[in-house]
């Protein structure tokens, strides 16, 4: 039983802000581990509180990855990824984010990341 895997777009915006390694990291756990588990809650922890109780977080080194794991449709929907400190406090959520179709996240989660790839070769080149 494989979990799909789908990006808002704020968190494609955050995505493309990382350096190459990062990001490599992220999507391969996302895909490799979260995606692959029976019940991706057991490498997660659940957030607590009214706003963001429904939401469940995995880290990855430094980073903080928030999801909304919805059980019916086996679906992971990547809502932040940022910085431990930072992920929650930057957390917004609208409805244009959740409404986001698999296809076109996955083509948009494509071309920010060879887009941020990009940036970190020129500039460490």
């Amino acid at each position: 039983m494989a979990w799909q895997i789908d990006y808002t777009r704020q968190a494609q915006r955050q995505l493309a802000k990382l350096d190459k390694a990062a990001v490599r990291r992220i999507l391969d756990y996302m895909d490799q581990q979260v995606a692959s588990q029976t019940d991706p809650r057991s490498l997660g922890k659940a957030l607590t509180g009214a706003k963001l109780g429904s939401y469940w977080r995995y880290r990855v080194g430094d980073y903080r990855i928030i999801c909304d794991i919805q059980d019916g449709i086996l679906h992971v929907l990547v809502i932040s990824i940022g910085i431990v400190n930072k992920s929650i406090e930057n957390l917004e959520v609208t409805n244009r984010d959740l409404g986001l179709r698999s296809a076109s996240a996955k083509s948009m989660l494509t071309k920010l990341t060879s887009r941020a790839l990009n940036n970190c070769s020129r500039s460490a080149g």
